[in-house]
């Protein structure tokens, strides 16, 4: 497999003084660092992928290269990923590099030193880079595989599995510090007309419409889950009943004022909401179900509302 390495700022310096300086302190030829610098990089590569967890393989990283190339510091970014990771300060002279894969970009990494690299140790770096592009690599795959498993694929919010999890981690959280926790059970109105009369790509448009216009209404705290069929549910940390349903509120207006594109047919959705909010010493089984009564009784009230669990 290819391995590129492309220096992305041409502003990062080499200081000869400190060149010349190495150079007499160590007396070994070129050959000789490209030698110590491949085995250095398949050291550092053995270490690394010992991990599959980004925070640790930098750290890891910049344990490992710190001895040869001092540092004060260093930021992975990932753009695509949404990855930003640091280890340790981002001050003093910037050193730059791009990660290409198979002629893909897995992202930049900055370094950064009290004072400009030696050639030699520009050298030294960039074979230990080597030795980080495919733990590196591997860790990002591994990444990606773990949020796929935890995505509804069709909507791209989480699924049911993954409300599982975070529900029963959340519950435990606001017993323990006092904290409400509300939840919105969410359900497409007429779902299964839109399927019989226009198709199941149209059923999966209004879905998709549903989880856009749900996700840009909550906040950065909440997590939209695709509970099954044409059903949603939010999570809701540090919110009361009077604010689960303001918000339920809002999702329910912003759904009805879009007309959904369904196979070419601008299609009028509308959803049914029901509230609650977790009571002291309440299970997961408990909370869902009353905030599923909730939902029910705005079904059976003429739905396109909200209802607020008891």
């Amino acid at each position: 497999m290819a391995t590129e390495i492309s220096l992305a700022d041409k502003d990062v310096a080499v200081d000869p003084t400190q060149e010349q300086a190495h150079a007499e302190v160590i007396n070994i030829s070129s050959d000789q660092t490209d030698m110590l610098s491949q085995a250095y990089s398949q050291r550092i590569s053995s270490v690394l992928q010992t991990t599959m967890d980004l925070d640790k393989l930098f750290s890891l990283f910049s344990q490992q290269i710190r001895p040869a190339i001092p540092h004060t510091g260093m930021v992975y970014t990932n753009l695509d990923h949404e990855i930003s990771i640091s280890v340790g300060g981002n001050e003093g002279v910037a050193c730059v590099y791009s990660l290409v894969a198979n002629e893909e970009s897995i992202g930049e990494l900055t370094l950064y030193r009290e004072w400009a690299m030696t050639q030699r140790e520009v050298t030294v770096f960039e074979y230990t880079l080597r030795g980080l592009i495919y733990p590196l690599r591997n860790a990002l795959l591994y990444k990606q595989a773990l949020h796929a498993a935890h995505k509804d694929p069709l909507t791209g919010t989480f699924n049911r599995a993954t409300f599982e999890e975070t529900v029963e981690r959340e519950i435990g959280l606001a017993h323990r510090h006092s904290n409400a926790l509300s939840l919105l059970v969410i359900d497409i109105d007429h779902f299964k007309q839109i399927n019989d009369k226009l198709g199941h790509s149209a059923g999966d448009m209004a879905l998709k419409c549903v989880a856009e216009r749900t996700s840009a209404c909550v906040r950065v705290t909440d997590i939209v889950f695709r509970y099954g069929g044409e059903e949603f549910v939010v999570l809701l940390s540090n919110t009361n009943t009077e604010g689960a349903t303001l918000l339920a509120e809002r999702i329910r207006e912003s759904v009805s004022r879009i007309e959904c594109q369904c196979s070419g047919n601008p299609t009028a959705i509308s959803v049914s909401v029901g509230v609650a909010t977790l009571k002291p010493s309440e299970d997961q089984i408990a909370f869902f179900e009353r905030a599923d009564k909730a939902l029910y009784r705005a079904k059976h009230e003429g739905r396109n509302r909200v209802c607020t669990a008891d």
